[in-house]
């Protein structure tokens, strides 16, 4: 059996045998820490309802010495009950206690010398060990590389070793390749300062510099990640009247040369990560190169945390990897709201790589804290998130795994819902056969180093919670990706770019990111410090930095803003619809943190603030009345300044229309196109109106209803947190 990744219309496709895999995929917790529960007969209630692909978590003998035996039990009672089945072993590669201990040589080093006890996670193992271990140590890789050759040699020789199409790789904390301890400061230490991650820092920075590495950063070099949230805790009571703490000079961003080796740390990290996976895919793909490797990784959330986002375009780069994954975020997954994927998906079509969501859409039958949590109480009300998430999965071009973390399944196990996910396949096949596309205008790009070397708060407002809270309502579809991919003469055009984290940027980026956006005059939406820092430039942070990139005469202020708050002050097609006296900058909407039940407000702190007085001013602060938003035409694009960090999705929405953006809807409700089908998710009851892009007879899918013929625009009304699918062909 040969199974490959291919570019169909510019989407990666699974292929096995020359045919494009059309059916669902699933995974189920049946091993939870070594003990097995299997339920075949729900194993053949999923295989009826399409499910064709199954991952299976499992284990090899470097970390439980009965692995392989679960795997072979589990894989053969999902074969008995889908006889038509693939599998896809998702290997823990984990240390057991006693090897951590024998091996002290590959646990990760402390600042202060110490060792600290930790908890080895994963779905189907836990252990309590005396130190965490180094994704980076090369005695580790070997060992577990060595049983894990071992594991896929064995199944190959099993009576099912032909239904098994590749390997998923898994080691780090819950198995997805985070460090399985924080990479922020604990105390007054820090990690990693092993032998195992000083070979890799050494290494990285030898091939970026040309030089050999300089020391390790130490704690005072680290505190531009954590001093800047903490010291605005200060302006709001946090600390005693009058009091002000210390403030690094670069307020939330990293200073270089002072930081740079605090970047390079986490950058090398990442990369480091990335090679211990290509290490484990090079073991795999020399004896089993018909097979497809992945593995999670690509995290665009905490990434000063994460350990597993910088090394992407290294994978993206290497014929080992064929495909790679994550969770959707766990914010704002009730009905109503929408899950965004944590990583910039689209980058990975510009090289053939296929990107799996790990879905674990809840449903009602959980316990009733997630009921709660995730605002789930009826089949009706999960249904119509699983439609949701089936429309983003089918109209975004990934693919994705439906996740039962119940022990031996159970969550989907409904007769609604599986009907649903029969029904759900019936459409992916026709899409498959129709062929996949898209065609989506609008683009947010964010570049790796520059969200390394801002605060977490800063990044994470413009570029996770914009996508988790504000993009997904503005009426149209859009792309993400990595910054450096505008330079891939593969990537599409777009109409309108958002420059959601570009604060670090050298010449060369500049250049390109302007000749990109030459090419079809297009509109570029800076946010918060576009190209204040170019390493490379006599004074590396600077006003006149950001002018090379925007076209735009800026000016800073080094105190402490509160907020970065403004109000639209002018009359312009960009700003044509907005609230008019509104606060923008800010989200307006509660923002869900589902898992832990809890709301939270992030501030958006202006530290330094950037502001404007040159060209057409649209917007100003309402702290300082300095310009916060403008507009001119610059260098063959039109350039839209913005000094916020977030923008909420109706002012996002009118700039998109006035960059010439086709726009779905002004409802406010989660909107997703491509394929030839449109999904809309009500975000609030009442009529919605939809403008397609060309007259055609929608039919929608689950109705199997006919809403006009030779039509363009939809008018109907929806219950907040329904879902609707539209066939547009």
């Amino acid at each position: 059996m040969n199974v490959y990744i291919e570019t169909k219309n510019g989407i990666p496709a699974l292929m096995i045998d020359g045919k494009e895999f059309d059916g669902g995929v699933a995974t189920i917790s049946s091993n939870i820490d070594g003990v097995l529960r299997l339920q075949e007969d729900y194993y053949e209630r999923l295989g009826k309802a399409g499910i064709r692909l199954f991952f299976i978590i499992c284990d090899t003998s470097f970390t439980r010495e009965n692995g392989f035996d679960l795997f072979r039990e589990e894989a053969k009672a999902i074969l008995r009950a889908v006889p038509n089945a693939y599998i896809i072993p998702r290997v823990g590669l984990q240390p057991t206690r006693s090897w951590t201990d024998a091996h002290p040589e590959a646990m990760v080093g402390w600042s202060d010398g110490c060792s600290r006890p930790t908890t080895i996670r994963s779905e189907s193992y836990n252990a309590e060990v005396g130190a965490a271990y180094s994704l980076h140590s090369p005695i580790w890789r070997k060992e577990a590389g060595e049983a894990l050759l071992s594991f896929a040699e064995q199944a190959d020789r099993e009576t099912f070793g032909d239904r098994i199409i590749g390997y998923f790789l898994a080691a780090g904390s819950t198995s997805e390749w985070l460090p399985v301890a924080r990479l922020v400061l604990t105390g007054d230490a820090f990690y990693d300062t092993s032998e195992n991650f000083l070979a890799v820092y050494n290494d990285y920075v030898h091939k970026k510099y040309g030089t050999s590495a300089p020391p390790l950063p130490d704690n005072e070099a680290r505190r531009y990640i954590l001093e800047f949230d903490r010291d605005v805790k200060a302006m709001r009571g946090g600390g005693p009247r009058g009091q002000e703490s210390a403030v690094p000079r670069g307020g939330c961003f990293a200073t270089y040369p002072e930081n740079r080796r605090t970047v390079d740390f986490y950058m090398a990290w990442g990369e480091g990560v990335a090679d211990s996976i290509l290490y484990f895919a090079s073991l795999l793909k020399k004896q089993f190169s018909q097979k497809i490797v992945g593995a999670f990784y690509g995290y665009n959330r905490v990434v000063h945390q994460s350990g597993n986002f910088t090394g992407l375009s290294k994978l993206f780069h290497s014929p080992l990897l064929d495909f790679c994954a994550a969770p959707g975020d766990y914010e704002n997954r009730q009905p109503g709201g929408w899950e965004a994927l944590r990583t910039p998906f689209d980058s990975y079509r510009l090289h053939n790589t296929l990107f799996f969501a790990e879905d674990d859409t809840r449903t009602h039958k959980e316990n009733p804290y997630y009921r709660s949590a995730y605002g789930v109480y009826t089949e009706e009300d999960a249904c119509h998130l699983i439609k949701r998430n089936f429309g983003k999965k089918l109209c975004g071009g990934n693919l994705a795994w439906w996740f039962d973390q119940h022990h031996g399944g159970g969550r989907y196990d409904s007769p609604e819902i599986l009907g649903l996910l029969k029904k759900q396949s019936e459409i992916w096949a026709q899409a498959i056969q129709r062929g996949r596309y898209k065609q989506n205008e609008i683009a947010l790009v964010f570049d790796t180093e520059s969200r390394i070397a801002a605060s977490h708060e800063t990044s994470h407002l413009s570029v996770t919670l914009m996508n988790n809270f504000s993009l997904g309502r503005i009426g149209a579809p859009y792309d993400q990706y990595l910054l450096d991919d505008l330079e891939n003469e593969s990537m599409p055009d777009y109409k309108l770019y958002i420059f959601a984290a570009a604060y670090v940027l050298r010449e060369n980026q500049r250049a390109f990111i302007h000749k990109k956006l030459q090419k079809n005059n297009a509109t570029a939406l800076w946010l918060y410090g576009a190209g204040y820092i170019d390493p490379d430039a006599e004074t590396t942070a600077s006003c006149a930095n950001c002018e090379k990139l925007t076209g735009f005469s800026v000016q800073k202020r080094d105190d402490r803003v509160y907020d970065g708050y403004f109000k639209i002050t002018a009359k312009h097609p960009a700003v044509i619809g907005t609230r008019q006296g509104h606060i923008y900058g800010r989200c307006d909407e509660p923002m869900n943190q589902n898992e832990n039940l809890h709301a939270y407000e992030p501030r958006p702190y202006a530290y330094p603030l950037f502001y404007t007085e040159d060209a057409q001013i649209l917007g100003r602060y309402c702290e300082g009345n300095g310009g916060a938003l403008a507009v001119k035409e610059y260098n063959g694009f039109t350039s839209l300044f913005c000094g916020a960090k977030f923008l909420q999705y109706d002012l996002v929405r009118c700039i998109a229309k006035s960059a010439g953006c086709h726009i779905y809807s002004d409802d406010g409700d989660v909107i997703y196109a491509g394929s030839g089908y449109l999904t809309i998710h009500a975000s609030t009851g009442g009529e919605k109106t939809i403008h397609l892009a060309h007259p055609c007879t929608p039919i929608e899918v689950y109705e199997n209803k006919k809403y006009g013929e030779n039509t363009d625009l939809l008018r109907f009304f929806m219950t907040e947190g329904e879902t609707k699918m539209f066939k547009l062909f």
